[in-house]
């Protein structure tokens, strides 16, 4: 069957298999950093503030049931972060969800208002592209998020991780959202969403290495292909909770920042 990817930092792609995540309680939450060594190549940085404000691109006109469910996503996480941190991850402007703006090329905004430290000086955007093509990107990736990095790449140590001062999120709405071929919106966007954390794919098709572990692989720890940041969807999958995996390696991103210690 054919499955295809989300996001660069996010590139989900899609099945065709139906799947329903189970409930998510209290229960389901951890508070420590839980992280194995076949992962520690699966972080790309961190925000050095939450939570992080989100708004959908101006004159897009989003549907009422669109911003739903970004806002329903949005919260998947803020329940998360709530329970081990005491903050929401995202701020959907108190369940309005705001519009904004930004460039094409988000990383290019100058940064005048203490963005290089980590500082959120303008909502991330969330936008339809109609656009789409395979000289864009390709034509099979339903969604990607950029994060604009300051600092190096991340290393093995979560507490040097390099930060992000601005980013935005884009829907592939040319070759998914149409006629045959809608994907959940909730659950793509709470994929998105852990990108633009600062989380990369629980596991990888063919970047793999002895710290970013490969998809396909027998041994794989089951969690990581059942987390929200596995790297493909299926097309009638509803699969928007962060799982203990996704869960354990945002506490290693945000624990740290929080002073908070295990």
């Amino acid at each position: 069957m054919a499955r295809l990817p989300i996001g660069l930092v996010g590139a989900l792609l899609l099945a065709s298999v139906p799947a329903c995540a189970p409930p998510i309680g209290e229960s389901s939450f951890i508070k420590s950093c839980v992280i194995a060594e076949d992962q520690m190549g699966t972080f790309d940085g961190r925000w050095q503030q939450l939570p992080i404000p989100i708004a959908t691109q101006s004159g897009q006109n989003f549907s009422a049931t669109e911003k739903q469910a970004i806002i329903d996503a949005a919260e998947k996480w803020n329940r998360v972060s709530r329970f081990s941190l005491g903050v929401d991850a995202f701020d959907v402007g108190g369940g309005t969800l705001p519009e904004g703006s930004i460039p094409n090329a988000p990383c290019q905004i100058p940064n005048l208002s203490g963005g290089m430290s980590g500082g959120v000086f303008s909502p991330i955007v969330i936008r339809k592209r109609s656009d789409w093509s395979s000289t864009y990107y390709s034509s099979g990736v339903i969604a990607v998020t950029t994060t604009c990095p300051t600092g190096d790449p991340i290393s093995q140590v979560i507490a040097d991780a390099r930060t992000f001062y601005g980013g935005q999120i884009e829907l592939n709405y040319q070759q998914f959202f149409v006629t045959g071929s809608v994907p959940d919106l909730e659950s793509i966007i709470a994929h998105e969403l852990g990108h633009l954390a600062g989380l990369k794919h629980s596991c990888e098709g063919s970047t793999s290495s002895a710290d970013v572990p490969r998809c396909s692989s027998p041994a794989i720890n089951p969690l990581y292909k059942s987390a929200l940041m596995f790297p493909s969807f299926g097309i009638g999958e509803k699969r928007s909770n962060p799982n203990p995996n996704d869960q354990g390696r945002f506490n290693c991103l945000y624990l740290p920042l929080f002073g908070i210690t295990e």
